[in-house]
């Protein structure tokens, strides 16, 4: 696996594997839960930052009305509306990249529902 002239086997990061397991285990769940059919996952690095990003088609355009307000309080770091709502795998999302300090963003892009992690490498 090649990310921009590195070998993904030469990227190492320090991270609690459990809580990464677990925010891994959430994000597929949610994309389960909100994806018409396509379902992809790629990987970027530049700069010592490597980035995960899963991304999935929006079943309606009632649920993208509804993703766009989760995406809104998940972004602007908004936890405690985050818990008042119904489900609660975005504020599981939150609080386990909050715990990791690592960054996490949510967007839409046409009726593409994207999830972007990004994992600083470590330092030699």
């Amino acid at each position: 696996f090649d990310l921009n002239g590195k070998k993904l086997e030469e990227i190492v990061v320090y991270s609690n594997l459990s809580l990464i397991e677990i925010l891994f285990i959430d994000i597929i769940q949610n994309i389960k839960k909100h994806a018409k059919s396509e379902r992809r996952v790629s990987f970027e690095y530049k700069d010592g930052i490597i980035s995960i990003i899963f991304r999935n088609n929006i079943k309606s355009p009632k649920e993208k009305r509804s993703l766009l307000k989760d995406i809104k309080l998940f972004n602007d770091d908004d936890k405690t509306q985050l818990l008042l709502k119904k489900g609660h795998g975005f504020s599981n999302i939150k609080e386990i990249i909050t715990n990791l300090s690592i960054f996490c963003e949510m967007s839409i892009n046409r009726d593409i529902f994207e999830i972007k992690i990004n994992i600083n490498e470590k330092e030699k």
